[in-house]
């Protein structure tokens, strides 16, 4: 199971008194590249520390680091300023020595994300029911993503992630790239729940177009040292967390489903048949060798 960094986020009115309130909580991996931040509905309890009224004021910053941290949980939606890390995280919690804290990071192990948060939340936040969190995030089906992958028994040598295809006339994000030395499968992961629709569409349309390129004339992985190739007819998937929106996957999938593209589709709960399919063109199919 993945290992998880967390942070409680602290209303500390008096450092020299040592009062404090938990106000939320901070959570994230490097190793799934999922990041997420609850932060009270109901700040009743710090209200009755706050003698010099400042809490509208660390409202303010909390909303900043909330926009900062689900923006970068859309990469593709929303230009993010911050690379979150557990590095970023733990350097948050070194500079904050003032009103508003976040303890030291330590280690929470769960299956997935929310199950991370359902776990501390009970224990570290006394007065508020969390938000309850019907969607997934782009971030989340990639890390399902990558998981299947690894219990398919691909390693980080036959897996590129977040890495650029570069065709004859544009170029896109791909999400996770599996190859032996040739590239045998791009996969793009979506998530169709999130609010920002138009956005969304946008950059799926944006990524269909390269891969239509890519099918008239093959393209390149840039990652590393040396560009890997990618032959027009390599397996194209899309892993996505389906959405209630009818019009918004009916126009989703107008792309996936384009000949031009030939998509293999799945939800995230069917990842793990997708990766298996993956790993075994690895397997079957011989490229060239791998750099050590």
């Amino acid at each position: 199971m993945p290992k998880y960094k967390y942070s409680v986020i602290r209303f500390v009115p008096s450092p020299v008194r040592g009062e404090f309130v938990n106000l939320g909580v901070i959570i994230g991996s490097d190793q799934t590249g999922e990041w997420l931040i609850e932060v009270v509905g109901s700040k009743s309890r710090a209200s009755r520390l706050d003698d010099d009224k400042v809490l509208p004021l660390l409202a303010t910053d909390l909303e900043r680091l909330q926009t900062t941290i689900e923006s970068y949980s859309e990469p593709e939606i929303f230009e993010s300023g911050v690379e979150l890390s557990e590095d970023w995280l733990a350097g948050l919690s070194r500079n904050s020595r003032n009103l508003l804290q976040f303890s030291h990071p330590n280690a929470v192990v769960a299956e997935g994300l929310s199950q991370a948060f359902e776990k501390l939340w009970g224990r570290l936040i006394v007065e508020s029911i969390p938000t309850k969190r019907n969607s997934m995030t782009k971030a989340s089906v990639t890390a399902k993503y990558v998981t299947a992958l690894t219990n398919s028994r691909l390693d980080s040598s036959h897996m590129k992630r977040r890495v650029k295809l570069e065709t004859s006339k544009t170029h896109a994000n791909i999400d996770v790239a599996v190859h032996n030395g040739v590239v045998k499968d791009i996969t793009q992961c979506w998530s169709l729940q999130i609010k920002a629709a138009e956005p969304l569409l946008n950059e799926i349309k944006a990524w269909g177009w390269t891969i239509k390129t890519l099918r008239d004339h093959g393209g390149l992985i840039l990652a590393g040292r040396q560009p890997i190739q990618v032959p027009n007819d390599v397996r194209v998937g899309v892993v996505y967390a389906a959405s209630s929106d009818n019009e918004l996957m009916d126009e989703a999938f107008d792309v996936f489903s384009d000949t031009d593209i030939n998509a293999d589709c799945v939800t995230v709960e069917n990842a793990a048949k997708h990766a298996q399919v993956a790993a075994q063109l690895v397997s079957d199919q011989p490229g060239l060798d791998l750099q050590p």
